[in-house]
């Protein structure tokens, strides 16, 4: 989000970014069902932020 609001990416390149992460996401072998959950919500978040919806405080 930082460099799309530098204008250094274009508004296509951030979606790119997005579509690539969550795909990528789910080639991760993660260590177990509780930080795969973990960083699901991370992800869950900079998508919703990079994609203009609210965020909650607390997913901040």
């Amino acid at each position: 989000m930082i460099a799309r609001r530098l204008g250094l990416i274009s508004a296509a390149g951030l979606e790119r970014i997005v579509a690539e992460s969550r795909s990528g996401f789910d080639q991760v072998p993660w260590d177990s069902p509780e930080q795969e959950a973990a960083m699901r919500e991370l992800l869950d978040r900079d998508v919703a932020l990079a994609e203009g919806q609210p965020v909650s405080p607390k997913s901040r």
